[in-house]
């Protein structure tokens, strides 16, 4: 997971959970009634039941969309179950219908002035259909760049509409609150927005990583589209403000009046009821009991101006204050008798008529009838100051600047009869309250009389929208382009930084003036100081050369910057570790116009590996070489053997030697066998040698070959050995590996000069990865580890570089071949291992072999014990026998030893000269043959057309090299031909011939 997926999937996971917290903590205040949880201060709206509950799954559903793709069906749940809440709650609004979704769980305790308590504003409820389209875009499991832009869309929509609220409550512009005379957003739903919207687009980005979406290059003009679509908006509201915001004020303070009054008239209406109620539960009070009991009243209840009591004959009888009698004493009630008639008759409550105070405020005469046993006894008369009443309505901020006409059963009370000129019009709100008909109206000003400020506001908003989207989407855009080019300079410099490490090339700044370096990590790696050390000074670094070269150093640095010239320089460092390393240095010199130069730029690498590599791959390329020479040689040493062998034998049978002739011949045989033992330790090298590789148990080798060693060295030798338990087996020739030993426990005898200590060791060891011991490179496997150690005199590395070359010692003439070691080299290397050394003058020597342990149990088949191996086959017949051999004095030594025993031959120097003799000649039985031949055409490939030719042919290949090194593959399944090595001798060649001739095929 990416760190900008981790970024935004936290703060998308934050903003949700704050969202369910803003939820939790408005329902907690329902609840318990704690008006600080659910509005920012008393005078604005509340945030209603449902909207808490809308945060809560907007909350829920949002945290595990973040958290999980595995419950998207439950976000998609949440979103629709949001959308259908608000859905039905805006039809509510555009069809005027009540079907009581607004206060299911909760009746709001501080609404009641509203229309619908706990209804969502329109606002509010279109902001969180924004928030349900785009949680389920979210929610989708095959997400897309569409979703994604439509969530980005949504989430910018809702930020409009927060926007909005927020600028209406600060700016104090009702009208962008409101939808007609319906209840508004309150400020922390806007708030509440906020943070979901926010939530939305942390949740894009998340979501546009976690499906490997992009939506950078359109991010620019998504969020400069939706800043001007919210500028735009916001300049239409203020546009409609400014044609309709009059009409919208006066209709919500005709509104606000009617609730005033209602609410002022409800206290003291309901203290005249009071009042009348103890009246009749007390049938037998006193008149005197009534006025103390209406005194109190009067002076508890404020505006409350008089109580008077009325007979059934319409006469006041009793007043309380009493100093208020006169007055009233002086109305005319007989123009309301009928009315009070009237309301005897279907026993009204009570009627209100508009009264003049006797110092000419406008008043309301509240009248109550009083009923026993459905009679009327009489009437409790109520005056209130309707005037005073008004007056702290009329100077609140809200509406001082208005003016107001009301009436009361058409009736006019307060204000002026309303008049409707050019210049001012009406806004008119009629309603029942306590069964009168009630009237407001409202005078505003007309279309011209507008405020001018309102216009050059809502103009400058949508020039500095305007304005501000298009410095937004350049900013944007720019960001954009410099992020995408700062991650390519970030790659290019990872993909550099990277290549300089694999490399091991660092670069370096030599500030001239300062006389200070500059190290890059790589270059300091190289010197090995820590990364925190980028500076030093040029003596710093001069105290890595060797002291007796860094006068050399500064003088060729000086001349090359003299001269103008590049700096080009190969140096051994001792690093602050003392580990010596090569490096190389490349440089430039940067210049004034002057020619004065100011600083040297340059890179340092590392060549330690690449020189010895190198070194390596020459000794290996050597190595080869002299490989390929000894094997070469061998070969021809071989049929040279075989001639003077062959003709010695040869002599034998034809000729009678006494016995000191007879000596000579057995010394030339001697030293054809010691020829013969010394083409075999070439090959050896060469890895050419025959090898018969079998299971190798080194709890039965070491110790018997330890044995047979002692008497061979000497008792002033000391020999001990170590073998490590549970040891591995190996795939060896026995025979080879005792002889390797032996020839290093030989070399280790001289070196000691015949006293010292051998020890032998044997252990198992795995390479985990590929190591390099000296020049030697250990590939990773599992091997059987065998050491030899000596405490001789040691080697010093020059020797060591050239110790494995066939035919070098430092042994004196005579008291060494020089094949030794090299025998012991193609041995291991012919096994599939390796072979080191490790010595240093004075200090001993060791010399590891490493054999790969064997894979899997490998059965071998013993040969079957012939029976009178001595003697050799008879052949009663003569046979026809086809010898092919490009040496002439070796094809004509052996044709004439198989025409002395009487067989008819035939010869061919090459395969294609044989290849004619078999196809014309179809009563060949044998074809013996060399391997290795001139023509195009090997004994191989001269075998595979002879047994075309001729099925029933038999054949006997011979070669100066080893079985392991030829061609077999292409020979039919079933058939491995014979194969003698050389030197032979003439008697093994017969018996091997007349076992193949004496065979049925």
């Amino acid at each position: 997971m990416h760190q900008a997926q981790l970024n935004a999937r936290y703060y998308a996971l934050f903003l949700a959970f704050a969202s369910l917290l803003l939820g939790f903590l408005v329902i907690i205040g329902w609840h318990l009634k704690l008006d600080f949880l659910i509005q920012t201060t008393p005078q604005v709206t509340p945030m209603v039941y449902n909207s808490a509950i809308c945060f809560i799954l907007s909350g829920l559903s949002l945290a595990v969309i973040n958290y999980s793709s595995r419950w998207l069906y439950f976000s998609c749940l949440c979103s629709l179950l949001l959308f259908c809440l608000n859905i039905l709650t805006l039809s509510q609004y555009i069809f005027a219908i009540n079907i009581n979704i607004d206060n299911l769980i909760i009746s709001p305790h501080n609404l009641t002035l509203q229309i619908h308590p706990g209804r969502m504003a329109p606002n509010t409820t279109i902001a969180f259909l924004f928030v349900s389209l785009g949680l389920f875009c979210l929610s989708q499991k095959k997400q897309n760049k569409i979703y994604l832009f439509l969530s980005f869309l949504c989430s910018f929509c809702i930020i409009s509409l927060a926007l909005i609220c927020l600028f209406s409550y600060l700016a104090n512009t009702p009208s962008l609150l409101f939808w007609k005379q319906f209840t508004s957003m309150a400020p922390n739903t806007a708030i509440g927005f906020l943070l979901l919207s926010f939530c939305l687009v942390m949740t894009i980005y998340n979501m546009a990583d976690r499906y490997r979406i992009m939506i950078q290059n359109w991010s620019p003009y998504l969020i400069t589209i939706s800043t001007l679509i919210c500028v735009i908006l916001l300049w239409t509201i203020l546009k409609i403000q400014n044609i309709y915001g009059s009409d919208e004020k006066a209709n919500l303070t005709a509104y606000y009046i009617k609730e005033q009054i209602k609410s002022a008239l409800d206290n003291k209406i309901q203290a005249l009821v009071l009042l009348e109620n103890r009246w009749n539960n007390q049938p037998h009070m006193s008149f005197d009991a009534w006025e103390a009991n209406a005194n109190t009243l009067v002076a508890a209840i404020p505006k409350l101006e008089a109580i008077a009591w009325m007979n059934t004959e319409y006469a006041i009888q009793h007043v309380a204050p009493t100093q208020e009698t006169l007055w009233i004493e002086s109305n005319d009630f007989k123009k309301i008798k009928l009315l009070l008639q009237e309301q005897s008759l279907q026993h009204k409550s009570l009627i209100i008529k508009p009264i003049l105070f006797p110092k000419g405020e406008n008043g309301l005469m509240v009248i109550i009838p009083s009923y026993v046993d459905n009679q009327p006894k009489g009437f409790i008369l109520g005056f209130i100051d309707f005037s005073s009443l008004l007056t702290p309505i009329f100077t609140t901020e809200m509406i001082k600047n208005y003016k107001f006409h009301i009436a009361v059963n058409n009736e006019l009370f307060f204000g002026k009869n309303s008049t409707t000129t050019n210049n001012i019009s009406i806004i008119a709100l009629d309603f029942t309250l306590y069964d009168q008909k009630w009237k407001i109206e409202v005078e505003k000003p007309a279309l011209a009389l507008k405020d001018n400020n309102q216009i050059i506001t809502s103009n400058a908003i949508i020039i500095l929208g305007l304005m501000l989207s298009f410095v937004l989407f350049y900013t944007l855009k720019n960001t954009q382009i410099a992020r995408l080019r700062l991650k390519e300079i970030q790659k290019i410099q990872a993909f550099s930084s990277r290549a300089q490490q694999l490399a091991q090339l660092g670069g370096w700044v030599w500030n001239l003036e300062n006389n200070k370096i500059w190290c890059s990590e790589v270059a300091l790696h190289i010197l090995g100081k820590s990364h925190n050390e980028a500076w030093m000074s040029a003596q710093d670094y001069l105290k890595f050369i060797p002291a007796h070269d860094r006068k050399r150093f500064i003088h060729d640095m000086q001349e090359r910057i003299s001269n103008q010239q590049s700096i080009s320089e190969t140096q051994t460092i001792c690093r602050t570790d003392n580990v010596e390393r090569v490096v190389h240095l490349e440089a430039k010199t940067t210049r004034r116009r002057n020619g004065e130069a100011t600083e040297i730029t340059g890179i340092i690498q590392d060549i330690t590996e690449k020189l010895e590599m190198e070194k390596q791959l020459r000794h290996g390329q050597k190595m080869e070489v002299l490989g390929q020479l000894t094997g070469g040689l061998s070969h021809d040493f071989n049929n040279i053997l075989m001639i003077i062998r062959g003709n010695i034998e040869l002599l034998q049978i034809e000729s009678s030697f006494n016995n000191s002739q007879q000596k000579r011949i057995s010394s030339m045989l001697n030293a054809v066998e010691r020829g013969s033992e010394l083409t075999k330790h070439l090959l050896g090298f060469s890895r050419q040698k025959s090898l018969k590789p079998e299971i190798v148990n080194f709890y039965e080798l070491m110790p018997n070959f330890i044995k047979m060693l002692k008497p061979t060295l000497g008792e002033s030798i000391e020999i001990t050995m170590h073998i490590s338990q549970d040891i591995w087996p190996v795939w060896v020739d026995i025979m080879q590996l005792q002889t390797a030993l032996l020839n290093l426990a030989l070399n280790a005898r001289d070196a000691m000069h015949y006293q010292g200590k051998i020890f032998f060791k044997a252990e198992n060891y795995t390479s985990i990865d590929t190591i390099r011991s000296g020049k030697t490179k250990i590939l990773p496997g599992d091997y059987i580890k065998i050491s030899v150690v000596d405490t001789g005199e040691g080697m010093s590395p020059e020797i060591q570089e050239r110790a494995f070359e066939p035919f070098f010692t430092t042994k004196a003439v005579g008291k060494g071949s020089g094949l030794g070691l090299s025998m012991v080299y193609g041995f291991v290397n012919q096994s599939k291992g390796y072979v080191t050394i490790q010595s240093e003058a004075n200090q001993g020597t060791t010399v590891t072999l490493y054999l790969p342990k064997t894979k899997s149990a490998i059965h071998t088949t013993t040969k079957e014990e012939k029976t009178s191996s001595d003697i050799t086959p008879q052949i009663n017949d003569a046979k026809t026998i086809l010898i092919v051999e490009d040496e002439e004095s070796l094809r004509e030594m052996t044709v004439e030893f198989f025409k002395n025993a009487g067989h008819i031959i035939l010869q061919a120097p090459n395969g294609p000269k044989a290849l004619e003799l078999i196809e014309n000649n179809s009563n060949i039985d044998l074809l013996l043959s060399d391997m290795i031949m001139p023509g195009g055409m090997t004994g191989v490939d001269l075998a595979l057309a002879a047994i075309k030719a001729n099925a029933d042919i038999k054949i006997l290949l011979v070669t100066g090299y080893a079985k392991e090194s030829l061609s077999m593959k292409d020979l039919p399944k079933g058939f491995i031909p014979e194969i003698l090595v050389k030197p032979y001798s003439l008697v093994d060649l017969q018996k091997k011939v007349y076992e193949l001739l004496s065979t049925v095929k």
